[in-house]
């Protein structure tokens, strides 16, 4: 089954292509969805570094520039000043500086930590995982950038480099909820249920009232057809909840739950409900107004399925199973525009479906082939295919790994880098 966004939550960390937790009752078709980030649970954004959020003057970085042109082996002097030129949001000035560091001192740990952070918010992933590899080689208890570095593994599928990286977090952080969190997305992506139940349960332990890990298990108990305890553990994630939007996401995952099949008798009237409920903080949440929509079309509630099928639409039509459901409710309409409009989203679903089952064959032989360069090559035209540049130049950037000489390679990545506005990156990779 390919992914599907409603099973996202906000896990930084997403594999296309693996068999996502939400599964549609059994009546309905596979659930499609654009390729993206695909976890069951929310896992929190784990980083060693972060950004200063105060405001600077131009009188401070005046100073500091000068105190750090008296000695280019100041590394504090340096170090301030890059966080000066970040807190005045001058990122490519942070970024010369912190660069020129590690020209001079390459194994200095508060310059990788800082091009890190400031390759994430940037959106190069291929440059943060630079700089996290560099990191936990020389700060290999800094267990923060080991989980994160294991988070953009796990999102490229290469569990060979997120294993070993969440080995290397656990054995610094053996109570960290992140580390079980991470340990459980990563069972997650290999389908190993019993396993992420166990890394949930662990986490528990630690921080019983965590909200991520009771919501990690209420997947893995609902992924092995437990669904009281998925439930009574997803209503305790509820309870221990303050933050709005994440309320809204449980109480759409409630309402997915409630519709899924094993339920005697039925539950789709409190599914409903759930999705109401989600509803009351975020009134055009896409997943809660499809899960809305689908509880209603499930009870025969057929105008006002309609009616909130409509409105997950303008949000995003091609949300999970979407454009199946309305279509098929459009072709049995008596109004021949609808009846077009219904051929029209049935064409698309088949579109996507097809696009995405193809999608996940090709990462699967990329986790069989991690050794091979010409896999990650076309794990990196998929991509591109999707719009995920940055993913797809994170494959390139490996299949180099494995084999510097590529033409091929080298070409198509400068082709990429140019179209992302990369160009003074496109230089080294040119004939």
């Amino acid at each position: 089954m390919p992914p599907t966004r409603g099973a996202m939550g906000l896990l930084l960390v997403g594999l296309a292509g693996i068999l996502c937790s939400c599964r549609s009752p059994s009546s309905s078709p596979p659930a499609q969805s654009r390729v993206g980030l695909i976890t069951p649970f929310p896992v929190p954004t784990v980083s060693s570094a972060s950004t200063p959020v105060e405001l600077t003057s131009d009188a401070e970085i005046a100073a500091a520039e000068r105190v750090a042109r008296l000695d280019s082996r100041d590394i504090p002097a340096h170090i301030r000043l890059a966080d000066l030129y970040l807190r005045a949001g001058k990122q490519p000035e942070a970024s010369r500086v912190l660069r020129s560091i590690l020209r001079t001192q390459p194994r200095t740990v508060e310059a990788y930590r800082r091009l890190a952070a400031l390759y994430r918010a940037a959106g190069y992933p291929d440059r943060e995982y630079e700089a996290l590899r560099a990191l936990v080689r020389y700060a290999p208890d800094d267990w923060q950038s080991a989980v994160r570095l294991a988070d953009i593994a796990m999102e490229q599928g290469w569990f060979d480099i997120a294993t070993p990286m969440l080995m290397q977090a656990e054995r610094t952080a053996p109570q960290e909820p992140p580390v079980f969190l991470a340990q459980a997305a990563l069972n997650f992506l290999r389908n190993e249920w019993p396993q992420m139940e166990t890394a949930a349960r662990q986490g528990l332990k630690f921080a019983p009232t965590n909200v991520d890990l009771l919501v990690a298990l209420s997947d893995a108990c609902r992924l092995q057809r437990r669904l009281p305890e998925a439930e009574q553990a997803l209503r305790t994630a509820i309870a221990h909840t303050t933050e709005p939007r994440r309320m809204t996401r449980h109480y759409a995952r409630l309402a997915h739950l409630l519709m899924e099949p094993g339920w005697k008798p039925v539950r789709t009237a409190e599914a409903e409900q759930a999705a109401r409920v989600a509803l009351q903080t975020s009134p055009e949440d896409e997943e809660a107004l499809y899960r809305l929509a689908r509880a209603q079309d499930l009870q025969g509630h057929g105008v006002e399925a309609e009616a909130n099928y409509l409105r997950a639409a303008k949000q995003d039509i091609q949300f999970e199973s979407l454009p199946f459901y309305l279509g098929n409710f459009y072709c049995r309409s008596s109004d021949p525009k609808k009846r077009s409009e219904g051929e029209r989203l049935l064409a698309l679903h088949h579109v996507v479906s097809n696009n995405t089952s193809e999608f996940s064959r090709t990462s699967q032989i990329l986790r069989q082939r991690l050794d091979d360069p010409a896999a990650h090559l076309s794990m990196a035209e998929w991509y591109l295919k999707v719009g995920r540049a940055p993913q797809a130049i994170m494959e390139m950037l490996r299949a180099l790994e494995l084999n510097p000489r590529d033409p091929k390679v080298r070409h198509r990545l400068a082709q990429t880098l140019r179209a992302e506005g990369r160009k003074s990156e496109v230089k080294q990779y040119e004939p």
